[in-house]
């Protein structure tokens, strides 16, 4: 599906990876100094959460903390055999700040846990339309939602020409119709999850867009007065925000990819409104 697969392009693709070698190299024989003086190789254990695209993985190691890995070929090859959530060990490079996976082995694959149902909403109890609020450059415009759930236990009220779907287990999508590019993917977040660690990878992310800032959730919209954080990066091409949101007790993440073209003036509000209506059933 379109959108999905331009969440991927919000991360800059590093091509440079099977040729550290090459560039430690070159960088020894620019300053003169040995390689073993820049480059850094460090062993760990950890677990495999999550792959964050072609070329980057994301480890909770136990000596390093949460790192986002690039992957050498060899750790490419690997990596396609283990499941997230195995533990690993896992051999990688310091270079210049970047961290390089050239080995990853398989310790122990996940545990299988219970499957658990979650709830669900009473759809009998909700109405199917609901009307919404959209402000477009000041001027309020009431726009009839259509009721849409999520498998992870909540809903919304989904606006014309906007799509809504489950993109893979524990994530879902809203998009437009019109311009797959603009899309909003909702995850909640676990109740195990460190809040400053969701944080932080957010900052990452936000890195590969431009300068990551801190802003109110108000001065975003009045859908955000529950946000525990927002955060924001733009360049000329992409705004992109990271909202956690505080929703009927529960905390949901909103990643916001909102390409800077014409369009933006009448979905950024639409998209305000809609995640404006997320509820939980109790």
């Amino acid at each position: 599906m379109g959108a999905a697969g331009c969440s991927a392009g919000t991360t800059e693709k590093n091509d440079a990876a099977p040729s550290v070698t090459h560039k430690v190299a070159k960088e020894q024989e620019d300053s003169g100094q040995p390689a073993e003086a820049k480059v850094q190789t460090i062993t760990d254990e950890g677990i495999y959460t999550k792959q964050l695209n072609e070329h980057t993985i994301e480890l909770h190691t136990n000596s390093n903390g949460t790192l986002q890995l690039l992957l050498a070929d060899a750790a490419k090859e690997a990596i396609k055999t283990i499941k997230t959530g195995s533990t690993v060990s896992v051999s990688f490079q310091l270079n210049n700040k970047q961290y390089t996976a050239e080995t990853i082995k398989l310790m122990m694959e996940p545990k299988e846990q219970p499957a658990q149902s979650k709830p669900q909403p009473d759809s009998s109890a909700l109405p199917k339309t609901k009307m919404l609020t959209v402000n477009v450059e000041g001027e309020e415009d009431q726009r009839a939602g259509k009721l849409a759930e999520s498998d992870q236990g909540y809903y919304l009220y989904k606006l014309d020409d906007f799509d809504f779907t489950a993109e893979e287990p524990g994530r879902d999508l809203l998009y437009s119709q019109m311009d797959e590019e603009y899309f909003v993917r909702i995850e909640p977040v676990t109740d195990d999850a460190s809040l400053t660690d969701v944080k932080s990878i957010g900052v990452k992310e936000l890195e590969a867009v431009g300068k990551p800032e801190e802003v109110k959730g108000t001065d975003v919209s009045d859908s955000f007065a529950r946000s525990k954080f927002v955060l924001r990066a733009d360049s000329d091409e992409l705004i992109k925000y990271i909202i956690v949101q505080e929703e009927d007790g529960h905390l949901v993440k909103y990643t916001v990819h909102l390409p800077v073209r014409e369009p933006i003036e009448g979905i950024q509000p639409s998209f305000w409104s809609m995640l404006g209506s997320l509820a939980f059933e109790k």
